[in-house]
């Protein structure tokens, strides 16, 4: 029996706002859709995704370019790049108490099985608006409630669906396959060994794997580092895992 998912459509009225649609196994439900909190992210989407001939310029053209407005303003006033005060706000925006009620409902539903309740984000690129609501953060839901990012949990994985009428192309190899190592080593963490896991993976490379390190990592850096054409990011980090709360971390 395939699993069932709360299926979320985000919808974008032009003047009227917007409104959410949702398919669940409790039921289906039409809301309204508050997004005021995070305006200053759709505008810079809007900058980035014009009314006339948005789709010229290429999605990912558009979402890199919105990526960095994005770190650019966060650079400028950290603040504003608050992920539990934007995955909040995302998270009200969808789940109203008409949502929220099938929400806790589907999962009830599926405790009986794994109690797995996957979440489906789905976006109709047919029009600029509908490319702004898809550049939006939505893997940061945030339950304000539960105090928990829902993409962490294992019970509400956050999936995008992007519904679209182009040609998908096929994936073609590289020449030259280019990896970027980046090694985050804190001052106030033990030591790693990346200078001999660099060495590992630079040994074991073929003439067509180039491995190179990203000198003093920071998001700036890794953002500017990966618009250059890299195909694999091998990350060497400290982890550290909550046994109470059942959560990790990088």
């Amino acid at each position: 029996m395939p699993r069932e998912s709360f299926v979320v459509r985000i919808a974008s009225l032009g003047a009227a706002g917007y409104e959410v649609h949702v398919r669940s196994p409790a039921g289906e439900a039409t809301a309204a859709c508050d997004l005021s909190p995070v305006t200053w992210m759709l505008e810079l989407a809007a900058r980035a995704i014009p009314a006339d001939d948005w789709r010229a310029r290429g999605f990912e053209k558009a979402l890199a370019e919105i990526d960095q407005s994005r770190a650019d303003r966060s650079h400028a006033d950290p603040a504003a790049w608050d992920p539990v005060g934007i995955g909040s706000a995302l998270y009200r925006a969808i789940f109203s108490p008409r949502v929220q009620r099938l929400f806790d409902q589907s999962r009830g539903l599926v405790r009986g099985t794994d109690g797995i309740l996957p979440i489906e984000l789905r976006f109709e690129l047919e029009s600029p608006h509908e490319a702004r609501l898809a550049s939006l953060p939505w893997e940061l839901l945030y339950d304000p409630e539960k105090h928990t990012f829902l993409a962490q949990s294992e019970e509400t994985p956050v999936t995008r669906y992007l519904a679209f009428d182009g040609h998908v192309r096929r994936f073609q190899m590289p020449a030259v396959l280019r990896v970027l190592v980046v090694a985050s080593a804190p001052s106030d963490l033990g030591p790693l060994q990346w200078e001999r896991e660099l060495e590992i993976l630079q040994g074991g490379s073929r003439a067509n794997v180039v491995v190179e390190r990203l000198e003093q990592p920071d998001q700036r850096s890794l953002r500017r580092a990966l618009r250059q054409g890299y195909h694999v990011l091998h990350f060497l980090g400290h982890g550290h895992f909550d046994s109470e709360l059942g959560d990790g971390s990088i």
